[in-house]
């Protein structure tokens, strides 16, 4: 075989294997996100948690937005570089006798890491979950830590704010690529991942549609 014929047959293999690659690859994110912002509680717990959520901003006369440590010092829970070894993404400990709580962290987490894995904790308190409570990482997790993950979220994103901002941005309306840029913008507004802001779109447009 001529040199130059098995050098372009060698070029045209490796392209060949690097678009598969990239192809497979990109169904796997896919499928990882389409996972990861999977629903895991029904409409009706949604609902509940956000009557929770709004009778405790209302009860402490705090408005929805507010900063999560503010939240936090509502319900004695605060952040801590020091306490029991953690075994997930936080560790959330039993009331002292002040009845104040800590949480304390993974090593390694991002900011927004750190304030989801600290709003899911609050999200324990305000479901009224006992203390200690470990967070996991990973998927399937239980209904506690999926209703708390739910509370973190609405604690993050309030429901109405982020219903207005979507429609003010025309979200339903726009293209994927617009989509796409909203969707950082929201992540930076709210200090959250993308897959908490995609799952929260989700979770706004379901309640709002459904009332």
């Amino acid at each position: 075989m001529r040199p130059e014929l098995y050098l372009l047959i060698m070029c045209i293999l490796c392209f060949a294997t690097v678009i598969i690659s990239w192809s497979v690859n990109r169904s796997r994110a896919r499928e990882e996100l389409s996972n990861a912002i999977k629903q895991d509680i029904t409409s009706e717990q949604m609902q509940a948690a956000e009557e929770r959520v709004t009778a405790f901003f209302r009860e402490n006369n705090l408005r929805p937005g507010v900063p999560i440590l503010q939240i936090g010092q509502v319900l004695k829970i605060h952040p801590s570089e020091f306490g029991e070894p953690v075994s997930g993404q936080a560790h959330l400990s039993e009331p002292d006798e002040s009845g104040t709580m800590f949480v304390t962290f993974r090593k390694g987490l991002t900011p927004q890491e750190r304030q989801f894995a600290f709003a899911h904790e609050c999200g324990h308190v305000l479901n009224k979950d006992a203390a200690p409570i470990d967070r996991p990482t990973g998927r399937h997790k239980d209904p506690a830590e999926q209703a708390a993950d739910y509370v973190a979220a609405a604690l993050l994103m309030p429901l109405d704010d982020v219903y207005n901002y979507l429609s003010e941005n025309r979200y339903k309306d726009i293209s994927s690529r617009q989509r796409v840029k909203l969707i950082r913008r929201l992540c930076q507004r709210y200090g959250v991942s993308n897959v908490i802001a995609v799952r929260r779109i989700r979770e706004v447009y379901m309640l709002k549609e459904a009332g």
